[in-house]
């Protein structure tokens, strides 16, 4: 699962 760039960054995250 990847956040929706939060950060900016792609990371492993419970986000759809």
């Amino acid at each position: 699962n990847f956040p929706l760039d939060l950060a900016g960054v792609e990371v492993p995250s419970t986000n759809g």
